[in-house]
């Protein structure tokens, strides 16, 4: 396991990471070789029986109180949150100037959270320019979710100075290829796809993870959950030899072909949508990390449908120096399972997103200022303390001066207020006319659409469409006869909103009439959405479903995002 960096990025770093499997920590120092591991803890936590399969509050708050046992307090930490938490969004913003950009993504964040912004921390981060326009990631986090991990690791003896979710972390990790390369992170409830190049940045975070598998296996062998997971990992790891003829080795397999095949699906349409996006080409190399990249034939099954350069295994601790005695621990745990660990170490001192609550800072702050006020009350004391007609006489002359200004700058003011009004209802109504425009120009796509509907269809072959539904639109605030503003004065634009059709059909396995539908199937269902997501009338696709469980057919449903801008 390589453990040296050339270059140090920080310096007496505490990081905390509270996942759905686990409860790590660990302090860093810097030393002539790069980041050095000083002390490290860990501990398991139990799968929830619910639906949720995480581990209670009590749980974590014991797991938490024993990893602080073995470390002692931790000043000034970072706080990784699992994934799941977290709402990660790429928008695009004019790039303007700074004092206008903070209003401008603001505007964007609130037409992007599904939640009112007073129920959400939020913090973003500003990529770099292309045609006019600035990539920003943006990452969004419900209040109650946060502050409960908050408290909980301050209870137990950590400043938490800052909190980031998984796979925002992952950034942090050193970038192995100079042509572009995606991390794909599996986690126990959720998969994140990093897209990182020399400049750019993107993550998409994805609901399939290892608690998938280990669900199926449970499902199929009638298992509690604990006892799905323990199978899972025992095979994994290779502690435990199950025939693949056995009840339970067939359902293991089954649950790692099938994650492999429906994770392929998935970075397939990423690699689409990203590409026609933000344009340029695909990354050259895939690199797995996280604890389910161990998975069985998982590199091998991505490897055979990778059409770039390399799949691999990425180790996280490529950055970072382990000493003897803290060597032995880290492989105990697995080095993939810590990605996000080391990833918000190596970028601590770059700042960037924080979820941290506002409370937080305001505290070191006022603790920062306790001696300044102290000088002050002592400053002032002695300033009372003298006489002070002149000073009496000296403010009442510059308070009459600054009435008489403010009386003449009063029709000055009036005015600019006028102008910006005016400028702010031209800028509303040139958004009409575009947003009219665009709705007139889409009113003849439907041919093309549905052409391209059949094309796709034809092209896959064995396929039928049973029903297309247009779905209801999703209304962002309801219609206004005139410009609208938010409570910081920015004019609110049309929301353009995409049309969704959902449909729903089969496909027939004529290799497999009368039992369980093949692996080819699979690929052929990755094909199809492959050619929707090619159309430029098309979005996305969402809500995916399918069910194989009758003999020889694979029904499917699924919603088409529909551009309402694009014409023949």
């Amino acid at each position: 396991m390589p453990r040296f960096s050339k270059s140090s990025r920080s310096s007496g770093t505490a990081v905390v990471e509270i996942g759905v499997s686990h409860v790590a920590a660990a302090r860093f120092g810097s030393g002539a070789k790069g980041l050095n591991l000083k002390a490290f803890a860990f501990r398991e936590l139990p799968m929830g029986e619910d639906a949720t399969g995480i581990a209670t509050s009590a749980e974590r708050a014991i797991a938490l109180g024993e990893v602080v046992t073995q470390l002692g307090r931790l000043e000034s930490a970072t706080l990784v949150i699992s994934g799941h938490l977290a709402l990660t969004k790429t928008i695009k913003v004019p790039a303007a100037v700074a004092a206008q950009r903070e209003k401008l993504i603001a505007f964007e964040v609130k037409q992007s959270i599904p939640f009112p912004l007073k129920e959400v921390f939020w913090s973003h981060q500003v990529g770099v320019e292309h045609q006019g326009e600035l990539e920003v990631l943006v990452v969004a986090a419900k209040l109650d979710g946060v502050r409960e991990l908050v408290e909980q690791a301050q209870a137990v003896g950590m400043t938490i100075d800052r909190v980031i979710p998984a796979g925002v972390a992952l950034d942090g990790l050193p970038r192995l290829a100079t042509e572009g390369e995606l991390v794909v992170s599996i986690g126990a409830r959720s998969t994140h796809l990093l897209f990182r190049t020399v400049t750019t940045r993107h993550l998409r975070t994805l609901s399939l993870a290892g608690q998938t598998v280990t669900r199926g296996i449970a499902q199929k062998l009638e298992q509690t959950l604990t006892e799905a997971e323990q199978l899972k990992r025992g095979v994994f790891s290779g502690a435990v030899d199950l025939p693949a003829e056995t009840p339970a080795g067939e359902a293991v397999q089954n649950g790692a072909d099938s994650f492999a095949a429906r994770l392929q699906l998935e970075i397939n349409r990423s690699l689409v949508a990203r590409v026609r996006q933000a344009g340029g080409t695909a990354p050259d190399t895939l690199l797995l990390t996280g604890g389910g990249s161990l998975m069985p034939g998982l590199v091998e099954h991505l490897s055979g449908k990778w059409t770039g350069g390399t799949v691999s295994r990425l180790d996280p601790w490529v950055g970072v120096a382990v000493g003897a005695d803290l060597e032995a621990a880290v492989d105990a745990v697995g080095p993939q399972r810590l990605a996000d660990l080391v990833g918000a170490a190596l970028s601590a001192a770059e700042g960037g997103i924080n979820l941290a609550p506002p409370e937080l800072g305001a505290a070191r702050a006022a603790k920062r200022r306790r001696p300044r006020w102290a000088i002050a009350a002592v400053l002032l004391i002695g300033a009372l303390s003298l006489p002070g007609i002149h000073y009496q006489r000296l403010t009442s002359a510059r308070q009459a001066a600054a009435v008489d200004l403010s009386r003449r700058m009063a029709p000055v003011q009036a005015l600019q207020d006028q102008n910006q009004r005016n400028i702010a209802e031209l800028d509303h109504l040139q958004e009409e006319i575009r947003e009219l425009g665009d709705r007139v120009k889409a009113r003849d796509a439907w041919t093309g659409l549905l052409a391209d509907l059949q094309n796709s269809l034809v092209a896959v072959g064995d396929v039928w469409l049973e029903r297309l539904q247009v779905l209801p639109p999703v209304v962002q605030r309801a219609p206004s006869t005139g410009p609208v503003y938010d409570d910081d004065g920015v004019l609110q634009k049309l929301p353009a909103i995409p049309l969704r059709l959902r449909l729903s059909g089969r496909f027939l396995d004529r290799e497999n009439p009368l039992s369980r539908v093949s692996q080819a199937s699979y690929e052929r269902v990755t094909v199809l959405l492959n050619k929707f997501v090619e159309s430029p009338r098309i979005l996305e696709v969402e809500g995916e479903r399918f069910d194989a469980s009758e003999p020889g057919l694979l029904r499917f449903d699924f919603t088409l995002v529909i551009n309402p801008t694009t014409h023949l």
